[in-house]
């Protein structure tokens, strides 16, 4: 709805400027940006999206997003906001205990309606390492649902935090994580989960780490490329592996040069290089995320083909088989 509004932003611009209409939007807006959302991954050949809604401020807001969804014919898996934002919430939603009502409600329409193209996410409150209270709560809700679990990884000794008390395991994706340490990424790896990124997003504002992506490959986390923001951009996920191998090639020349080497011609002793990341992240897993499972082949993005497509479902198998695959 707000095409081109952030695209020489800076800084907070977006947070200022975009994110307060979530106050006023109707559910008739979220249809009709919905809509328009899911015709442009079409069109960019996104079959299938994770769209983190925050703009639930009353169940019909939730209702209207998964009803555009429908009539588009996409497949996705719907993420449910359950973090307190600055809405101006109906008394359904006022509280965590409302909107976790309202997520089971989603969950029990959805499973009442059969397998289909919309399935259910839970999109976790913002917590601090020290303070896992809700996400305990929380993440018990998704797990007794069968649902994945989603949050925005945008500070350090999270990871660390989750794993430590139990809670991490590769049926919670986290975004971003740019400012994940090495203990981050090696819990997450441990336990085959996905990090999730979104390269245009995080480099346009010069505020982010962007060395997280070399550093959770060497760790064994796997990746999934998304889209944020689409006021910056557009919603077209090829774009940003593409921007994604600009960016880690001109990273892993700045490590080369630190070192005394032609950034081009890395030597085989030097394993940081994204071409050597390239030769051990094939293409695998074609359908992984949807649950098919079948195989690919190479790529010269050196990513996996659930990232090219945008399909994040089955970032982990719940239970000892893969999420429940929707017909086509």
């Amino acid at each position: 709805m707000f095409r081109g509004r952030m695209s020489a932003s800076w800084g907070d611009d977006y947070f200022h400027e975009i994110k307060p209409y979530a106050e006023v939007l109707e559910p008739d807006d979220v249809y009709a940006s919905v809509v328009a959302g899911d015709v442009e991954a079409l069109n960019n050949g996104v079959t299938t999206v994770m769209d983190y809604c925050h703009c639930v401020r009353t169940p019909e807001h939730a209702d209207a997003a998964i009803a555009a969804h429908r009539d588009t014919g996409i497949r996705v898996v719907y993420g449910y906001d359950l973090h307190e934002r600055i809405h101006r919430y109906t008394d359904r939603l006022a509280s965590h205990d409302g909107r976790m009502a309202d997520a089971e409600r989603i969950h029990q329409q959805l499973a009442a309606q059969g397998q289909g193209l919309v399935s259910l996410a839970l999109c976790l409150s913002e917590f601090r390492p020290g303070d896992l209270a809700l996400t305990r709560e929380e993440l018990a809700l998704g797990r007794a649902l069968a649902v994945p679990s989603v949050f925005h990884n945008d500070g350090p000794g999270e990871l660390t935090a989750l794993a430590r008390d139990d809670l991490l395991s590769a049926d919670v994706l986290p975004i971003h994580g740019n400012y994940n340490t090495e203990d981050d990424l090696i819990a997450l790896g441990r336990c085959s989960g996905f990090l999730s990124t979104q390269p245009q997003t995080e480099m346009f504002s010069g505020r982010r780490s962007m060395s997280t992506i070399a550093r959770a490959l060497d760790h064994g986390v796997r990746l999934a490329v998304g889209v944020d923001v689409p006021a910056l951009t557009n919603l077209g996920v090829l774009q940003e592996m593409r921007t994604l191998y600009l960016l880690q090639r001109y990273l892993d020349g700045v490590a080369e040069r630190e070192v005394g080497r032609v950034p081009v011609c890395p030597s085989p002793q030097h394993s940081a290089s994204f071409a050597h990341r390239r030769r051990r992240y094939r293409y695998r897993e074609r359908g992984s995320c949807t649950g098919s499972g079948r195989q690919g082949g190479s790529s010269s993005a050196g990513l996996r083909r659930r990232s090219c497509s945008g399909e994040v479902r089955a970032f982990r198998p719940i239970g000892e088989g893969a999420l429940p695959r929707t017909s086509s």
